[in-house]
């Protein structure tokens, strides 16, 4: 499995947009001056999804004390990674985030510096392409030495998955294959995903809903990021907004 990597060199500090309405909103240190900013593709295998998942009543999201960071991608020099090339395309875009692909079976990741550890991220998607299939997702945990990370990916047919990247080989954490959800939307012009990424436990969120729930965890502590895939068809085209991590309360 083949996966490619490109960064940019950051010279200035990262300045968050925060709104003034919203007094429990935290900013998190700007890194050093010479921080580095990474971006990259993972080509994952298409599968079919397992069907008929038990529904279950779910509840809200777990808790959280604080914002320790936000980003509404309004300020272009906030750290993310600016790129345009013949597989993609990576940029601030009228308010958000924009990520396309345009090769086939390939997710894009990004990742914006500074570490966390025990966090919910939050952040709404929107698709913009007319795609059957188009996978969207973020991702925590990252290391930077070893690429390694926690994936949390679903698509616009309703199928979801918590995945482990490291060395080079992707694994879905707790099922065989990506599992068909009834309570995710299809095709909807809005998503709203929440990722729980604690020392003990990793969730999934899509609309308040609860996908997905993984115990013994390895990875604890790395930086966050955005995913992006295709399936069968190159050109998916997604817009994330509102990005905000949340410290999680001790389980």
């Amino acid at each position: 499995m083949q996966w490619k990597h490109q960064s940019i060199f950051i010279v200035s500090s990262i300045i968050l947009i925060l709104t003034a309405c919203s007094p429990a909103q935290k900013t998190v240190p700007a890194p050093d001056p010479g921080t580095e900013v990474t971006a990259g593709t993972v080509p994952i295998q298409q599968e079919e999804p397992t069907h008929g998942p038990t529904e279950t009543s779910t509840p809200e999201p777990t808790p959280t004390l604080q914002v320790i960071y936000q980003d509404d991608f309004s300020d272009p020099s906030s750290g993310w990674e600016r790129y345009q090339e013949m597989d993609g395309y990576l940029d601030y875009y009228e308010g958000g985030y924009r990520m396309m692909v345009e090769e086939t079976d390939m997710v894009f990741w990004v990742v914006s510096p500074g570490k966390f550890q025990s966090i919910r991220i939050d952040v709404d998607i929107e698709p913009l392409d007319e795609l059957d299939t188009k996978r969207m997702g973020v991702l925590c945990s990252y290391n930077t030495e070893d690429f390694s990370f926690y994936g949390f990916l679903f698509d616009n047919n309703g199928r979801s998955a918590v995945l482990h990247y490291m060395q080079g080989e992707m694994e879905i954490l707790g099922e065989e294959d990506f599992i068909e959800q009834d309570s995710l939307k299809r095709n909807a012009r809005q998503y709203h995903l929440t990722a729980e990424c604690s020392d003990e436990t990793l969730r999934m969120y899509v609309d308040n809903q609860l996908l997905h729930y993984v115990k013994s965890v390895s990875l604890t502590e790395g930086e966050i990021g955005l995913l992006a895939g295709t399936v069968e068809e190159p050109g998916v085209d997604l817009l994330f907004k509102s990005l905000e991590v949340s410290a999680l309360e001790s389980e």
